[in-house]
């Protein structure tokens, strides 16, 4: 019973540790001029922001806010602009 327990309790640690990773901000699409960055219901866009941020970083560049998330739309992301400096 114990041996039970014990792998009910390792499967969920372990989906749970792929919850997290798959849910976390991540760019949706973009570009040197424009990034989505996708952003779930535990999320601000102070974590999106940092996610655009390091995206425009690439194209030395830094992001700025143009429109929040939509929850109407899919995905449900904010939108920023690559601008110079």
């Amino acid at each position: 019973m114990k041996k039970k327990h014990f792998l009910l309790i390792m499967a969920m640690v372990f989906l749970s540790g792929c919850v997290k990773n798959y849910l976390k901000p991540q760019v949706w699409e973009g570009d040197s001029e424009k990034v989505s960055v996708t952003r779930g219901s535990m999320h601000t866009t102070f974590d999106t922001a940092a996610v655009a941020d390091e995206h425009c970083s690439q194209f030395n560049r830094m992001a700025k806010l143009v429109e929040e998330v939509n929850i109407w739309e899919f995905p449900n992301a904010d939108k920023y602009a690559c601008i110079d400096p």
